[in-house]
């Protein structure tokens, strides 16, 4: 055996932290009396994430959470409360330390909210819309988010109810992957803060707010290589870079979709927010198309041709600088 091709061995000694528990109670803000359950909560607390759930009491013990200063999340201490029903809290742990290993909370209030009922339709035929997810905007604090709460699913009659929505919610929007999301209503709304335009009238806690949408326009087309030949497994990408953020971040699918053995390929772009929709492909062993605006009907099929490969020659040496 040539000892000289054996790579050097590190001896290396690993540290590991016992790390402390966060205990901690939510209740409802307007009766303290009776739990909250089933919320979800994000522990955030030097550098370290963990993730728990309230029980059926409201009650939840998390084991673990490690204390080592990493600088990751920006330092942030904090704990983060979703879902149960109840509007989103976040509430700041950067004055707060272990005791004994030990992080008691107490009890923690969270707001009921509001709750919004309503129906989503198709625009054009009137025909309920199944599976949307419907959600609220505007209303929290911009540090944790501006799109509220867990979202709610329309039935088969298109119907929804959707709890824990901030007093201070500009709208609700509705969200599927066969349809648009209405660009306007977004950009007027998102980012709203309480005491903006609200969904409730004052003294309210519940309101009405039936929705419709517009079926999304389908692209079909092909990718082919810079022959002429059809290839498979080709990433083809449409929108522009805020309709595609936006279309995630409210829960939609992604606009991405790889071709199928033939080349062939079925998208929904987002409506653009900004600028020109685009579509383009790429693949591993190929250059990317050239971009081509988003046509304006899905009549007839579009055509992504490849480009040829760009290939990068170069020589991988050892620190003495001979070749590997």
């Amino acid at each position: 055996t040539n000892q000289s091709l054996r790579p050097p061995v590190l001896d290396l000694a690993i540290e590991l932290e016992r790390g402390f528990a966060v205990r901690l109670r939510t209740v409802d803000q307007d009766d303290p009396s009776r739990p909250a359950p089933n919320v979800d909560v994000t522990v955030v607390y030097g550098g370290g994430l963990q993730i728990g759930r309230t029980d059926e009491r409201g009650e939840m013990l998390l084991s673990h959470v490690s204390a080592a200063e990493t600088g990751a999340f920006g330092g942030a201490e904090m704990a983060l409360f979703w879902g149960g029903g109840f509007v989103p809290h976040k509430l700041d742990l950067s004055d707060r330390e272990p005791v004994n290993g030990l992080l008691d909370l107490g009890d923690v209030a969270l707001d009921p909210g509001g709750i919004v009922r309503g129906r989503v339709t198709d625009a054009e035929s009137g025909d309920p819309i199944e599976g949307a997810l419907v959600r609220s905007v505007g209303g929290l604090d911009q540090e944790l988010m501006t799109v509220g709460g867990v979202p709610a699913v329309t039935d088969v009659d298109g119907r929804y109810e959707l709890h824990g929505v901030p007093l201070g919610a500009a709208a609700v929007i509705a969200i599927h992957n066969r349809y648009h999301f209405d660009p306007q209503v977004v950009m007027q709304t998102f980012g709203m803060r309480q005491g903006g335009n609200s969904l409730f009238e004052p003294g309210k806690r519940q309101a009405e707010r039936d929705l419709t949408l517009t079926r999304a326009l389908v692209l079909r087309g092909k990718v082919v290589a810079p022959d002429g030949r059809p290839v498979s497994g080709a990433r083809v990408a449409a929108g522009d870079s805020q309709g595609m953020m936006m279309s995630m971040f409210l829960g939609g699918a992604p606009p991405v979709v790889f071709t199928d053995a033939n080349g062939a390929f079925e998208i929904i772009p987002p409506p653009a927010l900004m600028g020109t929709s685009r579509i383009s492909a790429t693949h591993r062993d190929f250059g990317p198309s050239e971009p081509m605006p988003v046509p304006r009907s899905g009549d007839g099929e579009i055509v992504l041709r490849l480009q040829p490969p760009h290939v990068v020659r170069g020589q991988v040496v050892d620190a003495e600088g001979e070749p590997i």
